[in-house]
């Protein structure tokens, strides 16, 4: 009698676990980037700013030969790219338009198109 009431007290928990383990596993894992106001850097956008130029706005030439703009160091062809995705209009120099852009390009999972992005291990990249 006491082995039989085991085996269902042990068979009640295996169900449970196996209930538990199905509803953690369902949950999915979203990570939500806040920004406050377009013109506001998002908390990963104002990381990069600090490693990419320390927050001087310049320009100046990366290491494939090519120029780099403004705060977040933008190259121009990839600000053409990100900007007509993003319907944004502007200048990289210009730091409002530059986190704009940038806002965006975290938000839809350009991130780790920058070196910072990596040397900073954001995203969990």
């Amino acid at each position: 009698m006491k082995n039989l009431w085991l085996k269902g007290f042990l068979y009640l928990i295996l169900i449970g676990l196996i209930i538990l383990l199905a509803k953690i596993i369902s949950i999915p894992r979203i990570e939500v980037v806040k920004v406050s106001s377009p013109e506001s850097p998002s908390p990963i956008v104002a990381q990069l700013i600090r490693c990419e130029s320390g927050g001087r706005n310049v320009k100046i030439v990366d290491s494939n030969g090519y120029y780099s703009y403004g705060i977040l160091q933008i190259q121009s062809s990839t600000w053409n790219w990100w900007s007509e995705m993003a319907g944004i209009k502007g200048n990289p120099m210009i730091p409002q338009d530059a986190i704009k852009v940038a806002n965006w390009a975290v938000a839809n999972g350009y991130g780790p198109h920058w070196t910072c992005w990596h040397k900073l291990a954001l995203g969990g990249d």
